[in-house]
């Protein structure tokens, strides 16, 4: 290979690596906004587009905000990539929706001084906070749970849960004294990983009425384990409570659920507060819409008795 010497060849050396930098400053577009929007420039971060449930949220707040507003997919990448840099610190936008525990952490860290909401992040207690950062909860909250378990199910006084430290460690707390207020006793048994899952199940169910699943990412480390805590459960016929409509699949005799198109309503109306310069009351909301699916199939085979007036509230039923 030829190398180039003398200070004509620095020079075009100099050039040559210069022209990577230029080309990038020129071709990088400025985030874009809408001239449209009034409300001010809105930018959406979604943890990953291809989740349905954080598409189906983004797209109800669009539709309440009815402005126009930049988007950024981070496709399910932990870390902020250089389009979500570059729109946070050139575009300056007045408000940032995180949709997913990904996108909140990834702003947070660039952001931490501006107007941020986020909802669909699993145990938001765990995320770093911040003065400007508000929220809408995942999940329904645990005394809201509890009494609907209750309200459906007068005679279950002895839920039992399996949960990780690491990720619930304040949710479990919070249950625990919903439930004392409400006559019921949660019997929970912690674990390290996804592989005590099956043991920790076999000595919990003979000492309960019911087992609640909550969104805990090592004990529902895979569709595997899933599957095997609603078999374990099944052959003794114990009743499982969950926090979302796909676990009615699975054979969930009752599912509560925070109800999406009304989450990102709410968010819009967080947003609109902010944008309007007013601070809401709460730093993080319950979901304020509830969506509910009992398993009347399941019911029967376990023959629970179950309250019917509770039928009302039902969203979906399956027979």
């Amino acid at each position: 290979m030829k190398t180039v010497s003398g200070k004509s060849g620095y020079r075009r050396w100099v050039l040559l690596l210069a022209l990577p930098v230029i080309s990038y400053a020129v071709t990088m577009p400025e985030p874009v906004y809408g001239e449209e929007n009034s409300a001010g420039k809105i930018l959406a971060v979604n943890s990953n587009s291809r989740v349905k449930a954080y598409s189906q949220v983004l797209a109800s707040f669009k539709e309440a905000m009815n402005t126009s507003l930049q988007e950024i997919d981070l496709d399910g990448k932990k870390e902020p990539g250089s389009s979500l840099t570059y729109a946070v610190e050139k575009g300056n936008p007045d408000l940032v929706y995180c949709i997913g525990s990904a996108a909140y952490v990834a702003v947070n860290s660039l952001h931490p001084e501006g107007n941020v909401i986020f909802s669909s992040a699993i145990n938001w207690r765990r995320l770093p906070g911040a003065d400007k950062s508000y929220g809408v909860s995942n999940e329904l909250s645990t005394e809201m749970q509890i009494t609907m378990f209750r309200y459906f199910f007068p005679e279950v006084k002895r839920i039992g849960v399996i949960y990780s430290k690491s990720f619930n460690r304040e949710w479990i707390k919070s249950a625990r004294e919903s439930a004392g207020q409400l006559g019921v006793k949660i019997v929970a048994v912690d674990v390290k990983d996804a592989g005590d899952v099956t043991s920790a199940l076999e000595k919990l169910l003979p000492k309960i009425d019911a087992l609640w699943i909550t969104p805990d990412p090592i004990v529902l480390a895979s569709g595997e384990t899933i599957q095997k805590i609603f078999l374990l459960s099944d052959k003794v016929k114990k009743p499982v409570f969950a926090y979302r409509n796909v676990f009615a699949k699975f054979g969930a005799v009752l599912t509560l659920s925070a109800d999406l198109v009304t989450v990102g309503r709410q968010v819009a109306g967080l947003a609109r507060q902010l944008l309007a310069g007013a601070g809401p009351a709460e730093k993080v909301e319950n979901p304020a819409g509830t969506y509910i699916t009992l398993n009347l199939k399941k019911v029967t085979e376990y023959g629970i008795p179950v309250n019917m007036e509770a039928m009302d509230s039902v969203n979906h039923v399956i027979e």
